[in-house]
């Protein structure tokens, strides 16, 4: 029912509605301000509609409403349930009002009794006259805290013929996931609009006050009329997710992807599985766990979850990364993904399991112990001392030849070996000098500091990524003969007890969504610590290059 006051005067106050909640819902609002103008006079109109919905039947007051001073007498009314309306003989029924429907509503929803989850379609109806076009309207669907809804579909648009009369229909379709179980209610839909009525209030064109008002005037030239409906709301039984599933949809697939089948120990492999389930939306799937092993570790990667509808069901697409490290060589069978879901229509649990995978981890290249090739100075020393050897040997003979032949040295000659044999002295204190010095430069060149200073200021930044490359550019120019491509490879080449673990909570970081318990600042402490397998120690400050290198 529509209950209008008017207050007239040049000033008036608000009125009180609050006193109206008790037995009525307030469903609509509106106010108009208008001037009049009679016999040289002004007047001011202010006037209030309010849409009610009367909560029960029987005989219900309209309590007294007051604004300043001012207050209204209180109106009583009888509300009657259609039940009680139809059993009135045709004598009441003509003096109760009962107006003809030009625009109502129907609501439908495919299942009152239903499961945590499951997804029902809610239907609602405008079915309006032709004869009284839809100017405006706005539709409110039904409502409840432990529901998520989401509309199904465009709005159509329809025709029905009831009572031998026909109706254009717009029809809405909403998508209902209860979220518990348990009695639910839902709230009545709602439809919030104006239509053109032809035989709404002629009378009041007939007012001479009304006819000077010009909001009233353009309301009734146009023939617009608001109009407020209520569907009745709806109850809903959920039942709790049967035993031995873990959600509830009508059908689910499983894809299951490795990004490579080859990859050496310590590499790390993507595998992304994406869980499609019909009847079910995404947020509603729920995440596969798996387990580490002796063969692997794993770490979450990357979560997303997508809706999709067709002409029956909503479609749940849920993708997620699961990053394997393998630990073991030779060939790793991969845990297979498996979900159960009931189906509603079949009331089955069923299980849905991906396709077996398998990858190759192989050794990581390069790693096998090699013999040191030897350095150039190194042959230059062995050249070095093959021709002092050489030198003795051609003096000894010399020497020798001299005993056996007896041969008297006389002048020149007896220079010319003792100058072979002064070169000889000379050569081998000149072979010992550098002999010497070289040992020396070996000895600084064992205990010599290698520079990680890039690797500090990554870990003070506590960012994984750039210690990773840090870390690999680093192993990658010291350890240049080998293919390093990964931390495995970089910790042979250390001697420590806490490296592996720091390397595998550096991983952990890399491939994780969670990031946060990564602790960078003691893999420097760790690294710092160590030393390599060369014995050379940590330095976390540039080595300044020296102008001319020992070797």
């Amino acid at each position: 029912i529509n209950l209008i006051i008017r207050q007239t005067g040049s000033k008036t106050e608000n009125p009180d509605f609050s006193v109206l909640k008790n037995d009525f819902i307030i469903q609509g609002k509106s106010n108009s301000i208008s001037s009049s103008y009679i016999n040289g006079q002004t007047s001011r109109i202010v006037e209030n509609i309010l849409t009610l919905f009367p909560k029960k039947t029987g005989e219900v007051t309209i309590p007294t409403i007051t604004a300043g001073k001012e207050k209204t007498d209180p109106i009583i009314i009888k509300v009657l349930s259609q039940d009680d309306y139809n059993k009135l003989s045709p004598e009441e029924q003509s003096i109760t009002k009962k107006p003809e429907q030009k625009i109502f509503l129907e609501k439908n929803i495919s299942n009152t009794s239903a499961y945590v989850g499951e997804e029902l379609i809610y239907t609602l109806k405008i079915l309006i006259d032709p004869s009284t076009p839809l100017i405006n309207g706005t539709v409110i669907p039904p409502q409840s805290d432990d529901i998520v809804f989401e509309q199904f579909g465009d709005v159509t648009k329809t025709f029905e013929t009831k009572n031998n009369k026909q109706y254009n229909v717009f029809q809405y379709k909403f998508l209902i996931f209860p979220q518990k179980s348990g009695d639910i209610t839902l709230t009545s839909p709602i439809f919030q609009g104006s239509i053109q009525d032809l035989e709404d209030n002629e009378d009041d064109l007939n007012s001479i006050d009304n006819f000077f008002s010009f909001n009233s005037l353009s309301s009734r030239m146009f023939k617009e009329k608001p109009i407020n409906l209520r569907a009745q709301p709806t109850m809903l039984k959920i039942l709790p997710v049967p035993d031995g599933a873990d959600f509830i949809a009508n059908k689910v697939e499983i894809d299951d992807t490795l990004n490579t089948k080859d990859v050496q120990i310590g590499e790390a492999i993507t595998r992304t599985i994406t869980i499609q389930a019909y009847g079910a939306k995404a947020n509603l799937i729920p995440d596969l766990k798996f387990e580490n092993s002796n063969d692997f570790k794993l770490y979450d990667g990357n979560s997303n979850g997508k809706n999709y509808a067709d002409q029956h069901d909503i479609i749940g697409v849920k993708s997620k990364q699961v990053i394997f490290m393998p630990l073991t060589e030779g060939k790793l069978n991969m845990p297979t993904a498996k979900i159960k879901y009931f189906n509603p229509k079949t009331k089955k649990v069923h299980t849905v399991e991906s396709k077996p995978l398998f990858i190759n981890v192989l050794k990581p290249e390069n790693t096998q112990e090699q013999s040191l090739p030897t350095s150039s100075q190194e042959q230059k020393n062995n050249t070095l001392e093959k021709e002092v050897q050489s030198n003795t040997s051609v003096q000894e003979k010399t020497n020798l030849n001299t005993v056996e032949n007896k041969t008297p040295i006389h002048g020149n000659y007896m220079i010319f070996v003792y100058g072979i044999i002064a070169g000889f002295i000379i050569s081998s204190l000149l072979l010992g000098i550098i002999m010497f010095i070289r040992s020396k430069g070996k000895t600084n060149q064992n205990s010599k500091t290698i520079d990680l200073s890039k690797i500090k200021e990554a870990c003070k930044a506590n960012n994984s990524k750039k210690i990773y490359d840090e870390l690999l550019a680093f192993a990658k120019n010291k350890w240049s003969e080998e293919q390093i491509s990964n931390l495995s490879q970089i910790e042979k080449h250390f001697i420590s007890n806490d490296l592996h673990e720091q390397f595998q909570e550096l991983n952990k970081s890399l491939y994780s969504n969670d990031k946060n318990d990564f602790d960078a600042n003691k893999l420097w402490k760790t690294l710092k610590a160590s030393k390599t397998t060369n014995n050379e120690s940590i330095s976390d400050t540039p080595i300044k290059m020296e102008l001319y290198p020992k070797n």
